[in-house]
């Protein structure tokens, strides 16, 4: 699993884009807690302090639905990319994505927090 090195008393966010052609629905969890839902392909999540985070896991998952055509193009040019901050260091992570069916696939990214 992936790891982000947080200073300490700093504020955590989580950064999440997408790229695709695919209908996209996306869930953010801590620490298995769901804290954030979304429909779209751009959004940022406030994670909180560092010093409440520390040995937390994030993780967000998106569901892609395709409307039409054929999976594989769309599965390939899709992309999900997420960054943490935390006002000293960034990161950048990419989803690894999963297929589901003829029309579905997922892509989902876990990341351990821990204090520097």
């Amino acid at each position: 699993m992936a790891e982000f090195e947080m200073q300490p008393n700093s504020q955590v966010k989580l950064y999440v884009t997408i790229s695709s052609d695919a209908i996209v629905g996306s869930n953010v969890s801590l620490d298995g807690k769901f804290i954030k839902k979304s429909i779209s392909y751009r959004f940022t999540v406030d994670l909180g302090n560092s010093n409440d985070l520390n040995n937390s896991k994030v993780r967000t998952f998106s569901h892609f639905l395709i409307e039409s055509g054929d999976i594989d193009p769309i599965m390939e040019s899709t992309t999900m990319k997420c960054v943490i901050r935390d006002g000293h260091n960034e990161q950048e992570y990419q989803g690894r994505k999963i297929p589901g069916d003829d029309d579905y696939f997922v892509a989902l990214r876990s990341i351990k927090l821990k204090l520097a």
